[in-house]
C-alpha cells in the first residue's frame, strides 16, 4: 500500500471527522467565492476603482478571508486534536516524523481541494439567488447572471494557498507531543480546575473598573479613543470570562448545597460538568463571545437599514434645499427652475424664508420668528412666541446640543445683544434642524420687531428655498437632472441639497454593510458551532465508554437520555442566554443614550435567533444520542 493510498483510507475510515472539517472549509470557501462573484459583477464595472463603494467591496472581501484563515486554523486544531490517538498508533507502528508530517499535509490538501471545488460548484448553482442578494444589498440593477471566471480564480488562488500553508503548518499542533501522550489522548481527564489568585485580581478589577465607569458615567469619554475603546474591549472579555467562572462555580455549588442535587440523574449531571468544568467554560466563552457579535452585528446593521430615512430626513429636513446668498450665480433662475419642475409633482410644497449672517461671520444665522414659524409649520412642530428679550437656538448639527454653545462670546449674540434693551435670554432649543446639516452652526431665532431693527448693511441675506415631494425617494433621475442644472454641472455645487441623493447613498452603504456583516457573521455561527460539534466529536468514543459502563451499573436509556439533553442545552444554551442578555443592554443603551430605538428588531432578532439555536440543538441532540448509543452496541 503506497502511503497516498494509506492518506487516503485514513480519511474514508474516520469519514464523519473528516467531514466536519470539510463543511467547514467548503462553507468559508462558499462565502468567500459568493461576495468574489458580486465583486466581480460587470454591473459594478461603472463604479471608480478608489470608490467608497469600492472600497468597501474590497475591504469586506479581505475581512471575510481573513475571518475564513482564522476559522479553518481552528477547525484543523479541532480537527487535529481528534486525530491524537490515530496519529499515536501510527507512530508506534513505526512511522516517522516526515511521514505523518506528509501524511497529515496530505489529507489537508486533499480536503482543502475538495472543499474549494464543492464550494464552487454549489456557489455556480446558487449563484442567481446571491445576486438578487447582492443587487438588493448594493443597490445596483442589471445584477444578471454571468460566468464568473475572476471569481473563479480568485477563489482557487487564495484557498489553495491558504490550504497549503495551513497544511504546512498543521504538523506544529501535534509535534512536541510523545507517542503515548497522543494514544492516550482520550483517556485524559481534567484536574480539578481552580481559579488562580491572580486572575480573580483581574477578574475583580475589570468588573470594578467597568461598573465605575458607567456609573461615574465616564464610559462615553473612555470609548471616545481608539485606545479607551481598545481598553474596554479587553476589560469585556476579562470580565465575561471571569464571571462565567464565577458563576458557573457559584451555581454547581448551589445545586450540590440544594435537595435537588439527589434527585433523579443530577448527581451524574452535576459530576459530569465539574469533571470538564475548565473546557466547558473554555467553550462557552469563545462561542458567548462569537454569539455576541453575531447578535449585536445582524441586529445593529440591520436597524440602521430600517432607519435610513429617519437619519436622511434629520440631515436634510425638506427633500430639496437652495440656499442663495449674495454671491450665487444666476440664483432667482435657478429658484424658478426649481420651482416649475417640482411644482408639476404629488404632495408638492414651497416656501422661501431668510437667514441673517453677519458678513465677517456666516457660521451662525439669524431668523425672526415669523420666518421660522413658517418652516416649522411644514415640519409640525412648535411654533414659537418670544419676548423681545428671548432667543431660541436651533442647532446646525445634529451632533451638538445648546449646552455646549457659548452664547455670550458669540460675535452675532452680541450685535443682538447691543441692539436689545434688556439682555437676552435664551429660552430653549429647536427640536430638529431646519438647514441641511453643517450649513450653520447654529441659528438664533428672535422677535420680529428685534429683527427688523437690524441694519441690514451688517449682515448677508441668505435666500433658503425648500421644497417638499411625494416621490423624493423614487424619481432620482429629476434629482439628478437638478443637480446638473443648478451646480452648473459640478461648478457652482455650493449651496444645494436633495434628500433622495443621500437617501439613496446612506442605504446602499448601509446595505452593503449589512451584507459584509452578515457574511461575517455566518462565518462566526459556523465557527461556534463547529467549536460544539468537535468539542461533542472528540469525546464520543470516552463518552461512549464512559456510559457503557454506567448502564452496566443500572443506568437505563432513559437517564442515559435525560442527562445527554440537558448537558448539551447546558453547552449550547448558556452561550446564548449571556449573549441575549448583552442584545437586550446594547438596545437599552442605544436608546438612553442615543435615542435609537430597535425594539422591533431586537425582539425579531431575538425569535430568529431562538428558532435557529432550538433547530441546532433537536438536531445535534438527536444525532449525538444516536452515534454514542450505535458505539455502546
Amino acid at each position: 500500500m503506497t502511503f497516498k493510498k494509506l492518506a487516503f483510507n485514513n480519511v474514508w475510515r474516520d469519514m464523519w471527522t473528516y467531514f466536519a472539517y470539510f463543511l467547514s472549509s467548503m462553507f468559508s470557501v462558499l462565502l468567500f467565492f459568493l461576495f468574489s462573484v458580486s465583486m466581480f459583477h460587470p454591473a459594478l464595472n461603472v463604479i471608480q476603482f478608489g470608490s467608497s463603494l469600492a472600497l468597501a467591496m474590497g475591504a469586506g472581501n479581505i475581512l471575510i478571508y481573513l475571518f475564513t484563515f482564522i476559522f479553518i486554523s481552528y477547525s484543523i486544531g479541532a480537527f487535529l486534536k481528534n486525530k491524537q490517538k490515530t496519529l499515536g498508533i501510527f507512530i508506534l507502528s513505526g512511522a516517522s516524523k516526515r511521514q505523518i508530517n506528509k501524511m497529515i499535509f496530505i489529507e489537508n490538501m486533499l480536503i482543502g481541494i475538495m472543499a474549494i471545488i464543492v464550494a464552487i460548484i454549489l456557489g455556480l448553482v446558487i449563484t442567481p439567488l446571491s445576486l438578487m442578494a447582492s443587487s438588493y444589498a448594493i443597490g445596483v440593477e442589471n445584477f444578471n447572471m454571468y460566468f464568473p471566471i475572476k471569481a473563479i480564480i480568485l477563489t482557487t488562488v487564495m484557498f489553495l494557498g491558504l490550504f497549503f500553508l495551513v497544511a504546512t503548518l498543521s504538523p506544529r499542533f501535534i509535534r512536541k507531543e510523545k507517542a503515548l501522550n497522543l494514544l492516550k489522548s482520550d483517556k485524559k481527564d481534567e484536574k480539578n480546575a481552580r481559579i488562580p489568585i491572580v486572575f480573580m485580581l483581574l477578574g475583580v478589577l475589570s468588573v470594578f473598573t467597568l461598573v465605575a465607569l458607567t456609573i461615574l458615567k465616564k464610559i462615553e469619554l473612555v470609548l471616545s479613543n481608539t485606545l479607551g475603546l481598545l481598553v474596554v474591549f479587553l476589560l469585556g472579555l476579562i470580565s465575561l470570562y471571569f464571571l462565567i467562572i464565577v458563576l458557573g462555580k457559584l451555581i454547581l455549588w448551589l445545586v450540590i448545597k440544594s435537595k435537588h442535587y439527589y434527585k433523579r440523574t443530577n448527581m451524574l449531571l452535576i459530576a459530569e460538568l465539574n469533571s470538564k468544568f475548565k473546557t466547558n467554560v473554555n467553550m462557552i466563552f469563545s462561542v458567548t463571545f462569537l454569539l455576541i457579535a453575531v447578535f449585536s452585528t445582524t441586529t445593529l446593521l440591520y436597524g440602521m437599514t430600517k432607519d435610513v430615512e429617519t437619519k436622511t430626513l434629520e440631515v436634510y429636513p425638506f427633500n430639496y434645499i437652495y440656499i442663495v446668498s449674495e454671491d450665487t450665480v444666476r440664483g432667482e433662475e435657478k429658484v424658478e427652475t426649481l420651482k416649475n419642475t417640482l411644482s408639476k409633482k404629488e404632495e408638492y410644497v414651497g416656501l422661501t424664508f431668510d437667514i441673517l449672517t453677519l458678513k465677517d461671520n456666516s457660521r451662525t444665522g439669524i431668523i425672526s420668528q415669523r420666518e421660522y414659524n413658517k418652516a416649522a409649520a411644514i415640519l409640525m412642530l412648535e411654533e414659537l412666541d418670544l419676548k423681545s428679550n428671548q432667543i431660541f437656538i436651533v442647532q446646525g448639527s445634529t451632533r451638538t446640543k445648546v449646552s455646549t454653545v457659548d452664547v455670550e462670546n458669540n460675535d452675532s449674540y452680541k450685535v443682538l445683544n447691543s441692539k436689545s434693551d434688556r439682555n437676552l435670554e435664551v429660552i430653549g432649543e429647536g427640536e430638529r434642524l431646519i438647514t441641511p446639516e453643517g450649513y450653520y452652526r447654529n441659528l438664533l431665532v428672535i422677535e420680529d420687531e428685534l429683527y427688523n431693527s437690524l441694519d441690514e448693511e451688517e449682515f448677508s441675506i441668505n435666500q433658503v428655498n425648500v421644497f417638499n415631494v411625494g416621490d423624493w425617494k423614487e424619481d432620482l433621475s429629476t434629482a439628478n437632472s437638478l443637480v446638473s442644472i443648478i451646480t452648473d454641472n459640478g461648478e457652482n455645487p455650493t449651496g444645494f441639497f436633495v434628500a433622495g441623493i443621500l437617501y439613496e447613498t446612506e442605504n446602499m452603504a448601509k446595505n452593503l454593510m449589512l451584507y459584509i456583516g452578515g457574511a461575517l457573521s455566518v462565518i462566526f455561527l459556523l465557527a461556534s458551532a463547529s467549536m460544539i460539534y468537535f468539542r461533542l466529536v472528540t469525546e464520543k468514543e470516552k463518552e461512549a465508554i464512559k456510559y457503557k459502563n454506567l448502564m452496566k451499573l443500572g443506568l437505563s436509556k432513559r437517564e442515559f437520555s435525560t442527562i445527554h439533553y440537558k448537558n448539551i442545552a447546558i453547552l449550547m444554551y448558556t452561550p446564548f442566554i449571556i449573549a441575549t442578555i448583552f442584545l437586550f443592554m446594547q438596545n437599552w443603551m442605544l436608546i438612553s443614550k442615543l435615542n435609537l430605538n430597535y425594539s422591533k428588531v431586537t425582539t425579531i432578532s431575538f425569535i430568529i435567533f431562538l428558532a435557529l439555536q432550538t433547530i441546532g440543538y433537536l438536531i445535534t441532540v438527536k444525532n449525538y444520542k444516536k452515534s454514542i448509543l450505535n458505539i455502546i452496541k
